[in-house]
């Protein structure tokens, strides 16, 4: 199974990656038309891309986002075992992120209006925690990084791949935007076992992180959008830096 995939291009498209467990999915929507979001056996978080959607159900309200480069992030978080109905009033994007659960879960609607930056001159990039540890998810985690022209993320290159002093194992996905298009970052997923693998990733790209490091990267003139979901033991985010960078922490 790849751990890179490109754009599907559908109006909506599914991902799955056998040692990750997350399922992706990407909707292309359109206006006046409706479609419901919960499962009785996962957790879900819709997070808006673009567009205006309208939702009702145990929580209503209106999510509006001009595009993932102009406005800050917006999302809804449906436990197992419950529903809401979403109306796209102008069409848009989203996407919505899935896993298995065991015990029914909240409904709220998320609005991620703080942004910490991370890094330092080189590997400078913006984070949106959108679902993180003291949210009342069961397993998901959930944000946004947004790289600025040149700039490296994930980086100096982490990993959560196994139970360790100060490390969980945690699987994650990327799903990208670049602007300007046509454009592309470059991803590096590796570690010292024989993984050793590059992607330049574009639109709607979409990588898988089953384990090793994985630092990205935006190419000159271009800003590098991806959504991240992790899940595995626990919801707690602890990594390894490699030790070969750890000096520049």
């Amino acid at each position: 199974m790849p751990n890179h995939e490109r754009d599907k291009g559908k109006g909506t498209s599914i991902y799955r990656h056998p040692a990750v467990p997350i399922r992706l999915i990407h909707r292309r929507y359109p206006a006046g038309k409706s479609f419901s979001v919960g499962s009785a056996r996962t957790e879900q978080v819709l997070t808006l891309l673009s567009g205006v959607l309208e939702v009702s159900g145990p929580v209503s309200g209106v999510l509006a986002r001009r595009s993932v480069f102009e406005d800050p992030p917006s999302a809804i978080y449906v436990g197992r075992g419950q529903k809401v109905t979403v109306l796209g009033k102008k069409a848009g994007e989203l996407v919505i992120l899935e896993c298995a659960a065991q015990k029914p879960g909240p409904v709220r609607i998320v609005r991620a209006a703080n942004q910490e930056e991370r890094g330092k001159e080189g590997f400078r990039r913006m984070v949106y925690n959108l679902i993180d540890e003291q949210f009342p998810a069961e397993r998901l985690l959930v944000g946004e990084t947004f790289n600025q022209p040149g700039n490296w993320s994930s980086f100096p290159p982490h990993k959560h791949d196994r139970v360790a002093r100060g490390e969980r194992r945690l699987q994650e996905v990327y799903f990208f935007k670049v602007q300007p298009e046509p454009g592309f970052g470059l991803m590096h997923l590796y570690d010292y076992e024989g993984l050793d693998e590059t992607y330049a990733v574009r639109n709607n790209d979409v990588v898988w992180i089953p384990r090793g490091y994985h630092p990205v990267s935006a190419m000159p003139g271009h800003r590098l959008y991806y959504l991240w979901a992790l899940a595995g033991d626990g919801r707690k985010l602890k990594w390894n830096t490699d030790p070969q960078f750890r000096w520049l922490l």
